[in-house]
C-alpha cells in the first residue's frame, strides 16, 4: 500500500492483546464506585504491528508506545481482586 507523499514514517509499534477485556461497568450511585466487568481475553499475548506516520517537516520526536503507569496498572490489579474503585 502506497502512502502520501507528504507523510514520514515515524516509529513502528507493536501492541500485545491483555489478559482480559473490559465489557462493562457496574455504578453504584450510594457509594460512587465504578467496577469494571471483564472477561478472559481469548486473543491474549496477540502482537498488532502499526507504523506512526506524521507530515513531513514534523518529523520528531520519534514515535514510542509507552508502557503502563504505575496507577493504571495498579488499578488494573484492583480489579483484578475484585474491589471497587471510587471515582
Amino acid at each position: 500500500m502506497a502512502v502520501d507523499n507528504r507523510l514520514v514514517k515515524v516509529g513502528d509499534i507493536t501492541r500485545v492483546e491483555a489478559q482480559q477485556l473490559v465489557v462493562g461497568y457496574t455504578f453504584d450511585l450510594k457509594l460512587n464506585t465504578l467496577k469494571p466487568e471483564v472477561v478472559d481475553n481469548p486473543c491474549v499475548g496477540t502482537l498488532h504491528q502499526f507504523s506512526a506516520y506524521r507530515t513531513v517537516g514534523f518529523e520528531e520526536p520519534a514515535v514510542t508506545l509507552r508502557g503502563v503507569p504505575a496507577n493504571i496498572a495498579g488499578a488494573a490489579e484492583s480489579a483484578d481482586e475484585d474491589t471497587d474503585t471510587a471515582i
